[in-house]
């Protein structure tokens, strides 16, 4: 359910280090459930116990798939930075070679590994396969479509033509991913107004057993 091998590969985490933290967190909780199974019953302190694990790990593997999503977007962010670059200097009478290699003084460091790999396997294949390896580091298949079409640019002497539909399916692959920007934002505000509301609901639950256990007791008493 929790998939944490995952997140820490794709994060880059180690995942000694991450296992004991989880592991933390999830020890603290038993003491607080225990209390609360004082002021309730034994089966209200395991049922809360088993409620607070489940929400700390659910809490915690949200936290992960967000770092992702960031990472991703951070990079497909710097892509576009990185290529709006790459276009002023193609204008500029520079082969994509180049622009690529003096672009890279001026990118950021999250994509500065990627392009310099880009270049070493442009100086040992000079065909379109480094420029579709790279743009497959990126989720939106339109980056693979950018990068074929920069490989053609390259190969073909980049006509006024060319470097125009380059520009424009750029152009509008940059406009969809504000636009995406924006919708993620909104819909996380969504889901973070959910969390609240759950918790809520999971703790009247817990509350309302611990009740009929303090009656069906007090009955059978009588």
């Amino acid at each position: 359910m929790f998939k944490y091998r995952q997140y820490f590969e794709r994060l880059s985490l180690n995942a000694h280090h991450e296992t004991i933290k989880i592991l933390v967190f999830n020890i603290f909780v038993i003491p607080f459930s225990i209390m609360f199974g004082l002021f309730t019953s034994w089966i209200g302190g395991i049922i809360s116990s088993g409620i607070g694990i489940m929400l700390l790990n659910l809490f915690l593997s949200q936290g992960y798939q967000l770092q992702i999503e960031k990472n991703a977007e951070m990079r497909i962010m710097a892509f576009i930075d990185a290529f709006t670059i790459v276009k002023i200097f193609i204008n500029n009478n520079y082969n994509v070679y180049r622009a690529i290699e003096e672009t890279i003084r001026y990118v950021k460091p999250i994509l500065k590994d990627d392009l310099t790999r880009l270049l070493e396997d442009i100086d040992i294949d000079k065909s379109v396969q480094p420029f579709v390896k790279f743009a497959r580091t990126f989720a939106p298949l339109i980056i693979e479509e950018l990068m074929i079409g920069l490989y053609q640019l390259d190969i073909q002497g980049g006509s006024r033509q060319q470097l125009e539909g380059f520009d424009y399916m750029f152009n509008q692959f940059e406009t969809h991913k504000t636009n995406d920007q924006r919708r993620r934002y909104d819909d996380r505000l969504d889901s973070m107004n959910m969390w609240p509301l759950i918790g809520a609901g999971l703790i009247a639950i817990d509350l309302l057993i611990g009740v009929i256990e303090i009656i069906m007791r007090a009955i059978s008493e009588l």
